[in-house]
């Protein structure tokens, strides 16, 4: 849904999943790559926090409280590489 893509031309693989925090990886049918992809279950449903090829904003995962073993890095708003 959140790039208007046919659901039979997404694949997704989770590496990590506990429940409540996810990451893995995105791919859409025709394209050469991928993106990793980071997911927290909100109330009875999952949403993608932040997707894409580049790092990992502090600001966008901070309110979803993922756990560090599973983000342990991250870049502030200065681009400040943080070891959470």
């Amino acid at each position: 849904a959140k790039y208007s893509k046919p659901i039979d031309e997404t694949t997704v693989s989770l590496s990590e999943n506990n429940g409540t925090h996810a990451k893995g990886g995105v791919k859409f049918t025709g394209e050469i790559a991928g993106a990793w992809l980071l997911a927290a279950k909100v109330n009875d449903g999952w949403v993608i926090v932040q997707d894409g090829n580049g790092t990992v904003s502090c600001e966008t995962i901070e309110p979803f409280n993922f756990p560090p073993a599973m983000v342990p890095e991250c870049v502030d708003n200065n681009g400040s590489l943080i070891t959470r």
